[in-house]
């Protein structure tokens, strides 16, 4: 069935065979390589269809002016001619003008048809191929009545008039379907069918030719309407393909025009052979002022080789990225730092592309970043180093305050005399207190506090606390009671001199703040691993608006709670570290004049009863002292203070104390007497601890004699001073300021 073209859309006016219709862009092209060819695979929408046959008819436009469609009359007269004599004069005149007319009619609508195609193009296309088909019909009927039998030579060339005129109608006018079938097929067929009926048997021949003629016409008609069709399609393609191939173009064109980094195209000589725009914001040269330059006249000679060995390794691996980063000169004479990375290009291996970023400006601020470390690190080292010095220089008489204020405690005293020890060894304490508390707050700061993993007995570790803190208790007048709920596992795993520091601070606050009625510790499960603390006072109460502040450092809820109570306000804020570093939180509740809970959760994971444990009654430091066995212990420490305090420590015990005043005194007696224990200073002049302990082993290892237990006295803070001291050969080690308890302890652990 013929399909009439689609024109209600306006088609060209130009008769440019190369001009393409812009809606050939709605349709869908895929494009590919094959085997060094490009494949297209188009798929053909409505619009394309339209703009297909849109085409057409420009291309029938261009190749069918006027004069062709107006051969037909002179052929008309031609025939006319030739069967003059043998036909009917009046029915030749007639068919003659009427073939004429129609002739003139058709190829007036093709006239207006071509002129007027972009207003109603539809209606005069209908009405050139009615002039088609009264053209075709006019010719059939011309030819079938003209042929006669008896003058055949005549008839045939007649007949060859009717084949040449629908041959050239095939080769102008078969792009246009319709007009093409419209003129041929009565062209053709009605002579083939009047011939067969009128003159019988004779004449099968020529009408079964004129049939095969007609579908030889129709069929190269067709053809050449698909070779148009093709051809077209084809133009199309082609200019997609262009558009595509500028559009790609543009668009890598304008990224690379305006990108920030650099992209610099180079030959295996170095040479530069494209730079982007961006050249001139990077190193402030015109792009046509780095072309035919080499690269290495820009980069710095340190960095020189390596660049080059990057870029001959490129040539090497084609395909591989190689970072790097290399100094270059900027058109100013300074120096920037610029990071990119090199490959080389698909298309030429033979060429490297570079994109590279300035990063001088990051680079100086990751200098000025890691100057900044270092200096912050020299500082926390010489604060630690001063933190240590300045814990020696005050634990060492506060040893020997303390100690003398248990010696003398111990002797018999009036009851003045007693309030007197009482006071000055309370503030000794409490001296010490606030010096723990700063070194325990920048151990915590600089992070280096490390908490132990250890079984410990809770409800053991709770009344311990209960009766270091009940006698403050009492001086106030106040209860103090503690509370363990019945489901709380005895033993658990964590650290517990650090638990017991945060459960004193906070009782120990609890107390400060309360004048009457009580304070309460209250332990219960929070979940199978997680051990909730309660310390719950009937004091003065935090107001809402200082609740936030009182867990941080240096801070208090009321500055006149120093000039009552004294502190440094590092207490909470401690308890909030030490609770944090346990997988915790610490929070509180408080009302004005109600009392205050401190809540901290705390993860401390139940664990059994260890088989090594001892009962604390056997602690009992004057059940320990009674099984002290007599021994020569050597004391080694410059402070005349400690070896005072030692020497008054070991009075009434069966022990015997020698004492050396430097690590080399101390080398020099272990190596003219036998001691059962040395008791080693860290700190002393010509020899420190650590160096006179390394010798003393050395001197056992070498005489194959039994390791004395050397046992580290110090008033240092340093974090891996334990660590030091048991790597030097030490046994064990007990800070300054040394309790007695702490110091019978050991010896029995180790006589």
């Amino acid at each position: 069935m013929m399909s009439t073209p689609r024109l209600d859309t306006p088609a060209h006016n130009s008769v440019n065979s190369d001009s393409v219709d812009t809606r050939y862009n709605h349709s869908e092209s895929t494009f590919r390589w094959h085997k060094g060819k490009l494949d297209i695979d188009s798929h053909v929408t409505d619009d394309t269809e339209q703009s297909i046959e849109t085409e057409i008819i420009n291309h029938f436009q261009h190749h069918a002016p006027p004069p062709v469609l107006l051969t037909n009359i002179f052929l008309a007269c031609i025939a006319s001619m030739v069967m003059w004599n043998l036909a009917n004069h009046v029915f030749m005149i007639v068919w003659v003008v009427i073939h004429s007319c129609i002739a003139l009619g058709n190829g007036l609508a093709y006239k207006a048809f071509r002129e007027r195609s972009r207003d109603n193009n539809h209606f005069w296309y209908k009405l050139f191929c009615f002039g088609a088909l009264l053209n075709g019909i006019s010719w059939g009927i011309g030819s079938a009545t003209l042929y006669t039998p008896d003058a055949l030579l005549q008839s045939m060339f007649v007949i060859l008039i009717v084949a040449g005129v629908s041959s050239g109608v095939t080769t102008v006018q078969s792009s246009l379907r319709a007009g093409f079938l419209l003129f041929t097929t009565p062209a053709l067929l009605i002579p083939a069918l009047v011939i067969l009926l009128r003159f019988g048997t004779d004449s099968v021949f020529l009408s079964f030719l004129l049939v095969i003629y007609f579908c030889f016409i129709t069929f190269a008609g067709f053809n050449n309407r698909h070779m148009v069709i093709e051809t077209i399609k084809l133009k199309f393609e082609k200019d997609q393909l262009l558009q595509q191939v500028h559009g790609s173009e543009r668009y890598f064109r304008a990224l690379i025009e305006n990108a920030s980094d650099l992209v610099i195209v180079i030959d295996k000589n170095g040479t530069i052979v494209f730079q982007s725009p961006s050249s001139r914001t990077v190193l402030g040269y015109r792009p046509e002022e780095l072309e035919g330059m080499c690269l290495y006249d820009f980069v710095h000679e340190d960095d020189i080789t390596n660049l080059k060995s990057i870029i001959n390794y490129l040539y090497e691996v084609p395909g591989k990225i190689i970072r790097g980063e290399a100094r270059w000169l900027h058109r100013e004479g300074s120096w920037l730092m610029l990071e990119g990375h090199g490959q080389t290009m698909d298309i030429d291996e033979s060429l490297i592309v570079i994109n590279a970023r300035d990063v001088t400006e990051r680079r100086e601020i990751e200098d000025e970043l890691r100057l900044a470390k270092v200096k912050a690190e020299t500082a926390n080292q010489a604060k630690s180093l001063f933190l240590a010095n300045m814990s020696h220089e005050i634990r060492t008489p506060m040893h020997a305050i303390l100690a003398m204020a248990d010696v003398l405690k111990e002797t018999e005293l009036s009851d003045q005399q007693s309030r007197y020890v009482k006071a000055f060894r309370n503030a000794g304490e409490h001296l010490l207190s606030l010096l723990n508390d700063l070194l325990d707050f920048s151990r915590i700061e600089a992070g280096e506090l490390k908490l132990a993993n250890t079984p410990f007995h809770l409800p053991q570790l709770i009344e311990s606390i209960f009766d270091l803190m009940w006698g403050e208790a009492k001086n106030k007048d106040i209860t103090l009671n503690y509370a363990i709920a019945n489901d709380v596992a005895p033993w658990h795993l964590g650290d517990p001199q650090r638990i017991r520091q945060l459960i004193v601070n906070l009782v120990n606050n609890a107390i400060k703040f309360t004048d009457d009625g009580e304070v309460l510790i209250r332990i219960s499960n929070q979940s199978p691993d997680h051990i909730l603390v309660e310390v719950r006072d009937t004091g003065e109460g935090i107001c809402e608006e200082h609740q936030n502040l009182i867990f941080d450092s240096f801070a208090q809820a009321d500055t006149t709670i120093s000039e009552r109570f004294g502190g440094t306000g590092l207490g909470l804020a401690i308890c909030k570290r030490l609770v944090e570093a346990m997988d915790g939180k610490i929070w509180v509740q408080s009302q004005p004049d109600v009392g205050s809970t401190f809540y901290c959760e705390l993860h401390l994971p139940a664990t059994s009863e260890p088989s090594e444990f001892i009962d604390q009654r056997e602690r009992d430091v004057a059940l320990i002292a009674a099984k002290l066995p007599p021994a020569a212990i050597l004391v080694a420490d410059d402070s005349a203070m400690n070896r005072m305090v030692i020497d008054e420590y070991l009075r009434y015990t069966p022990c015997h104390a020698d004492f050396a005043l430097n690590g080399q005194e101390a080398v020099d007696k272990m190596a003219d007497k036998q001691y059962d224990l040395v008791l080693m200073d860290l700190r002393m002049p010509e020899m420190d601890g650590l160096s006179a302990t390394k010798t003393i082993r050395a001197q056992e290892q070498h005489h194959e004699s039994k390791p004395t237990p050397i046992i580290a006295l110090t008033a240092g803070v340093l974090a891996g001073d334990r660590e030091s001291a048991l790597e030097a050969g030490c046994t064990d080690y007990l800070a300054k300021p040394v309790s007695k308890d702490d110091l019978t302890r050991a010896l029995v652990k180790y006589l």
